[in-house]
């Protein structure tokens, strides 16, 4: 396996941006999801933004066109991506160029369609607890008893896969279940991680997440 290198013998980020749609002089904002705070900005010309800067250290990233039109999510490090879409909207927005942002984005897919079949067998659950059925609300329960251990070694499973570079450390952080997790699931997915990624910002918050349950 080769050791992820944290890019700091790069010289920075660059983001290429090319979306339809997306008017001259519109404003587009990069900000750094955990700290909600924007980090860098550009002016669109002809349907196209670049951004360019350097990070310290890899980050859960939005990207906006003004300060309501989400475009995207990023894993952002100091490296080249795409950003291109066939129209302002999320779900019409690619990002390509980044090993990092397709992982833990696997990951995420994985873990919605099973966070969907959660949701709908919960709705069958509510109806049959209105209709007093509880044999088979009790049956459907255990099944979604189930789904959540199924999300829960999903999630320590792509921690551990990808635990030599930043994405690894991002699933913990990012998940919707960590009140789901115990003290040991979250101290195992920290152990997952290379020493290296550890230390990183986004490795201490994992840890925290250990310390705090």
């Amino acid at each position: 396996m080769i050791a992820y290198n944290p890019i700091f013998a790069q010289t920075g980020y660059e983001i290429n941006g090319h979306i339809k749609g997306l008017p001259d002089h519109a404003t587009i904002y990069l900000i750094n999801g955990g700290k909600r705070k924007t980090i860098d900005y550009a002016l669109v010309k002809n349907e196209r933004f670049i951004l360019q800067g350097r990070v310290d250290d890899a980050f859960h990233a939005y990207l906006y066109e003004g300060k309501l039109n989400k475009l995207a999510d990023i894993l952002l490090d100091n490296r080249k991506i795409t950003v291109s879409g066939g129209k302002p909207v999320f779900d019409s927005i690619t990002i390509s160029g980044s090993d990092i942002d397709e992982q833990w984005k696997e990951w995420y897919k994985e873990d919605q369609q099973i966070g969907y079949r959660s949701y709908k067998i919960n709705q069958v659950i509510a109806s049959l607890a209105k209709a007093n059925d509880a044999a088979n609300t009790a049956i459907l329960r255990e099944i979604v008893d189930d789904l959540m251990k199924e999300r829960i070694k999903l999630l320590k499973s792509s921690v551990k896969k990808y635990g030599h570079t930043p994405a690894g450390a991002l699933l913990p952080n990012l998940c919707t279940i960590q009140d789901k997790c115990t003290k040991t699931d979250f101290w195992d997915m920290y152990q997952y991680l290379s020493l290296e990624i550890q230390k990183t910002y986004l490795g201490q918050e994992v840890l925290k997440l250990a310390n705090k349950k």
